[in-house]
């Protein structure tokens, strides 16, 4: 059972769903799933729908007049284009509407020590996402990087104009980027967001994330995620009742 300091920090219903996006990375997603889960995330009062650079202009289109953005991933999955490559597809992005910006870093930069590189890249695709007001959201592999490294590029981060930095990770944690959280959530000291995607969570580990620092989430199951937080409150609040 949780105590009551525990019980502060977790959010109201509003609280989880606007930090919540759906997670749109399928392979092989039509049209009609698109619209699908762009109308989901609408009537869930998601933060945003998570796709491919391929799908952004078509979720901007199907969204437009919502109040959910459309975030779409540069270099997804690994980061590992050429920079210049790397920046024409994020400054494309931008110039199609794109308000929340994935920029996914080179995690073998980053093992290489090829830190002048990577903060370059930052620096860069920064000082765009400042000139058309739009959030960089700085994505990286936690679970490939030592704790030195995980320092390191959060520093990095506070340097460049990123607003999320943003864990991606797998499925096979009990908490995905538990521990990456408490690290970067320490080194940020309140000057980056932090974010969390994996293809999957469950309810308790995504709330676990967000207690721990994780303000916006990325998943595949974002719509059950906020229904079912809603569904625990109000059994929550029915049982007071009756108590």
């Amino acid at each position: 059972m949780q105590d009551a300091s525990q019980q502060q920090t977790l959010p109201s219903l509003e609280e989880l769903a606007r930090g919540l996006s759906l997670r749109l990375l399928q392979p092989g997603l039509t049209d009609a799933a698109l619209l699908e889960g762009c109308r989901r995330a609408v009537d869930a009062g998601l933060a945003s729908v998570t796709v491919f650079p391929s799908d952004a202009e078509r979720a901007l289109r199907m969204l437009e007049g919502a109040p959910v953005s459309v975030a779409a991933i540069a270099g997804f999955p690994y980061g590992a284009m050429t920079t210049a490559a790397k920046l024409y597809e994020a400054r494309d992005l931008l110039r199609r509407g794109v308000r929340d910006l994935g920029f996914v870093l080179n995690a073998a930069q980053l093992l290489s020590r090829e830190f002048q590189q990577v903060e370059t890249e930052l620096l860069q695709i920064g000082r765009s996402c400042a000139e058309a007001g739009a959030r960089l959201h700085a994505v990286v592999e936690s679970a490939l990087l030592a704790e030195d490294l995980c320092v390191i590029v959060t520093k990095i981060c506070k340097r460049c104009d990123v607003s999320v930095l943003c864990i991606s990770t797998g499925m096979h944690e009990a908490l995905p980027g538990g521990a990456a959280l408490d690290l970067f959530r320490r080194i940020a000291r309140g000057e980056l967001e932090l974010g969390l995607m994996a293809p999957e969570l469950e309810l308790d580990p995504a709330l676990e994330a967000w207690r721990r620092g994780a303000s916006w989430i990325s998943c595949g199951g974002a719509v059950r995620l906020a229904a079912e937080w809603k569904a625990r409150i109000e059994a929550q609040m029915e049982s007071g009742q009756a108590g």
